[in-house]
This record gives C-alpha cells, structure tokens and sequence, in this order.
C-alpha cells in the first residue's frame, strides 16, 4: 500500500527544514545506513515513507511554517538520494518500443553492479552488452519525490511485482538523442519547471513524459508549446519534430493548430499556373512560393492530407506538390520514388478528366502506384453512385482522396445577357452542414462568372455579431482588375421559401467596384442566426439545400 498525501507533506517540511537550518537531510539512504544488512535487503517504500514522516515531526511543523511546493536543492544531490538510477545509453534502443503499463515494463530493474567486477549488462531478453559498447550515466534520485510525481516510478520503488524493487541502483535503457531529454524531465518533477526553449526538446521532453507517466511534465510542455507565438518556421518544426515522435493525445491538439497555421499561410496556393515550371508561376508571388517549397515532407504532407486546404481545384495542390518534389529531388528516379510516397495524398478523383488525361505522360508519375491513382480517378469520374460509394469504402483508409476539401470551387448556373442591358443571372446553393462546417474564419467560394468584361465570384462565410452570434454573409468579389478600371453595378439576391415556394427577395444593393474596393458584402443574407438556420422545419432548406438566385447589372 503507498503511502498518503499526508506523509509525502511530512517529507517536505522535513526536507525543507533541514535545508534551512544546514542540517543533515533525514533521507532515505541515511535510514537505511542505521539498519543491519540483513535489515537493508527486507526494507520497503512504506517504511521509508513512515520513518521519513517520523522524522520529519521533529522539527514541529504544526505552526507557521509553509512546505515548499519545489524540491529543486535536492536535484541531483547525493545527500537528498537514496536511489541511484543508471542511464544505460544504446544507439540501438527504440524508445518506441516501451510499454509503460504496469504489468509490463521493459526495463531492467537490478542490484547495483560494480563495473570493476562486472563486464557486461544484461537486459531483459538475455542480450549481453559490453560495457565499453555503451555510455552509462548515474544519477542520484529521491524515491519518494519520483514516486509522488510518477506512478511509473511508484510501482519501480514501491513493488508491484517489479523485481529487486529495493536495489539501490535501477538500470534504464535510454537511446543517445534522449540522454539530454531524461536528464530534463527527472529536473522537472524535482523543479516543476522546465528550463528547454526550442519546440523539439519541448515534443522531445513531452514524449518522454508520456513514456514514463510523468504527467505534470508532459502538460507543462504542452502549455508551453501553445503558448508560443505560432509563425511558419516555428509550425514546420512542429509538425517536423512531431513526426519524428510519433504523437498522440492531446499533443495532436498543438499539430492541428500549426496545420491550420500552414492552410492560412498558404491559402493562396492559387500562384501555381496550368505548367508548374511556367515563368509565371516561379514569378508570381516568389516569397509564398519560396515558402512552400523549402517546407519539410512531414510538414508538406499535413497540408496535403488536411481537408481544410483551401484551393479552387484539386489541380492546383497537384501542381504544387509537383514544384515541390522538382526543388527538393535531384533525378527523375528520385522524383518518382518521392510521388510514390506523396502522391497519394492529392485527390486526383476530383480533378477534370482531360487534366487527368494527361497526367499519365508526367514522368514523375510513371510508377505503377501513380499510375494506378490516376486510372482509378478516371474510373471514378465516369462510375455510378452505387460504384462510387464503393471506391470510398475500398479507400477509406487511403488519405480520404475520394472526399472532396472544403476549399474548392461550388460551381454556379449563369445566364449572362448583353441586352437590352448587360446583365448576369446566377443560380447557386448550399447546404445546412457545409455551413455549420465552415472554420471561423473560412469561407466557401463559387466559380466565377464573366460580365461586362468583368469577372466575379460569392462567397458564403460567417458573421460574428456583438452578441457573439453567428450570422451568414455573402460575399461578391470583383476578381482581378477591370478593363473599365470601375464598374457601377447593382445588385439583388433572393433566397428559396419552402412554405411560399419561391424565392423571396433578400438583399438588394448599389456598389461601385474598382481596384481598391472590389468587394460588395451582405452581413446577414437570411435574417436569423445560424443556429435557427440549421433548425430541421427551417422555411430556408429544401430537400437538405439552400437555394440562392442573384441578379447583377452593370449600369457603367
């Protein structure tokens, strides 16, 4: 049975006492040092805990004195130890491979070994390792400051079934690249605190925490990986040094954010022209571009995967991955084999079939897996409903390239017509969930359409009122310049009433577009908040969509 909070508090203040008044630490070792040998073998975690308490009422703690909440003067001081633990440094331990429940460990809990009478370690699997072949470090531990920060150390110190549970000097497998790492997180649960500045000892540490059930280590990493200001070097590291640890829990929670951090970033993707290696397209905007193509795989590939990625067409993240493996690759075998591995993460079903066509002469894509993706794609889009909903389930493990991203293009029905005045008549719809399913700060955008010389596209996105409310906007943006340089034009939107059944009028506005005003909005296009739109007797939805017709007329 462990001991109670109320021992562990005794503990401080005798620790804490004897630190102030530079006495000698009652610790655990000196307790055992009183006992016979016979009596030093039989000793357990609950007699320490009990004799510690005992002697930490000595010093009269009931009055005015406060236990301190950090054990920091003890770190790493033999005096304030009564374990050791040995770091046993392999180049060919995984990590990855501990489990760390308590029914099985795989670590090597032995009686202290004295390196002038033993050669070799033995882990638990009967391997012998040379000494020589390994690095070892000791570090002098408290038990019953380890064990009250962790219930991996509880049981290690305490029994549990854990064999030679009272050695004094406990072996711990560890691999080069976490020796730093380790020696952080036994600071911290001395310290509660965390000295590390760079995101990859902060993911580095958190995976070792995890590890070894060090839970205040792994949240205070994780408060200080959100609490750092979030730019694009620093959301590359993270996803890099993510990647590189296998994450889970609530770490994925700081891996989405920098993945939404990258999908704004790059939410112009648009730059990357019909040919990827066209002048226009290395020219136009050269600093995202130089963004893009110096982002790591692990990176690269969070954006690719993301459904959120916001891009008109499908086409455009093929075009840009392709940039990206031709700066990062230096021969065509090395390209293909980076396709290989990449290329299913674009979602070749949604792209045009005659792009698709010619995809297959790409020379990056001349291995059978790339070839395979494209010939499905065009299966795909000739396929039935029934055949469809088939491929989704057969690739539903395959990086959801059967799903379409929130960020393409709806299309759009438009009448345009040049007398007796210039005029376009545009149908389009929606539907309850892509609404409710828009990021805050994302939006759903239509094809555009020409007029007058002109071209134009809606967009649908959310509406935060004072009353922290959310409305639904629509948004129409002149894209590009105008040939005229300004457009007066007027405009008039309706929306479908299923109990009328037709459409009621909405919005109706004047607005001059030009360059450095190219943008006519409607704050709030059905007259309620979002919430009651999504209701299931709205009179908006129809068959599960919402129907929108607009009229603009160009009056210069």
């Amino acid at each position: 049975m462990m001991p109670s909070l109320r021992i562990l508090h005794c503990e401080k203040i005798a620790l804490t006492r004897a630190r102030d008044e530079s006495v000698v630490a009652p610790s655990s070792r000196t307790l055992q040092q009183k006992r016979s040998p016979s009596a030093q073998r039989s000793i357990t975690m609950d007699d320490n805990y009990r004799e510690l308490a005992a002697e930490g009422e000595e010093y009269d703690h009931a009055s005015s004195f406060e236990p301190v909440s950090s054990f920091g003067f003890a770190y790493n001081d033999p005096r304030w130890s009564d374990r050791e633990l040995r770091l046993i440094v392999r180049s060919d331990f995984s990590g990855a491979s501990l489990d760390t429940s308590i029914s099985r460990i795989d670590i090597k809990c032995a009686v202290h070994v004295d390196p002038d009478e033993e050669e070799d370690f033995v882990d638990d699997d009967g391997n012998i390792y040379d000494q020589f072949d390994v690095e070892t470090v000791k570090i002098p531990v408290n038990s019953v400051i380890l064990a009250k920060e962790s219930p991996f150390f509880r049981s290690l110190f305490g029994g549990n079934g854990f064999r030679d549970c009272n050695s004094h000097t406990v072996d711990i497998h560890i691999n080069p690249e976490e020796r730093c790492t380790f020696h952080a997180m036994i600071e911290c649960m001395y310290t509660n605190s965390v000295s590390l500045t760079e995101v990859e000892e902060f993911i580095s540490l958190w995976g070792l925490a995890e590890r070894f059930l060090v839970h205040n280590c792994s949240q205070l990493c994780l408060r200080r990986l959100r609490d750092m200001p979030l730019d694009l070097d620093q959301a590359i590291r993270i996803h890099e040094a993510a990647y590189n640890s296998n994450p889970s829990g609530e770490l994925r929670s700081v891996i989405e954010a920098s993945t939404h951090f990258l999908i704004r970033h790059f939410k112009k993707l648009s730059f990357v022209n019909s040919k990827p290696t066209s002048k226009h397209s290395r020219e136009s905007n050269k600093e995202l571009l130089r963004d893009f193509v110096s982002l790591a795989q692990s990176a690269l590939r969070a954006l690719l995967a993301s459904d959120d990625l916001e891009v008109e067409r499908e086409e455009i993240a093929f075009y840009a991955l392709i940039l990206w493996v031709k700066e990062n690759t230096f021969s065509v075998a090395e390209s293909q084999l980076m396709m290989t591995q990449l290329a299913p993460l674009i979602r070749f079903p949604f792209m045009k079939p005659d792009v698709l066509s010619g995809l297959l002469e790409y020379p990056e894509l001349a291995s059978p897996t790339c070839q395979e993706l494209v010939i499905q794609a065009l299966k795909f889009r000739t396929a039935s409903e029934d055949m469809k909903h088939k491929l989704r389930g057969d690739g539903a493990g395959h990086h959801r390239r059967f799903e379409k991203r929130s960020g393409y293009l709806r299309p759009v029905n438009c009448l345009v017509l040049e007398q007796p005045k210039k005029q376009a008549v545009v149908h389009f719809d929606t539907s309850p969930a892509e609404l409710e399913a828009l990021q805050p700060s994302g939006h759903l955008t239509f094809e555009g359409f020409r007029v007058a010389g002109s071209v134009f596209a809606f967009q649908i996105h959310h509406v935060f009122t004072a009353s922290t409310r959310k409305k639904v906007g629509l948004d129409l943006r002149l894209c590009g310049s105008s040939p005229a340089g300004r457009i007066q034009a007027e405009l008039n939107i309706s929306v479908w009433s299923v109990p009328l059944m037709m459409f009621v009028h909405r919005f109706h506005a004047k607005h001059t577009f030009q360059v450095d005003n190219p943008l006519l909005r409607c704050a709030d296009l059905f007259g309620k908040d979002l919430a009651e739109l999504l209701a299931e007797k709205s009179q908006w939805v129809c068959d599960g969509r919402i129907f929108l017709h607009a009229e603009l007329s160009i009056r210069s």
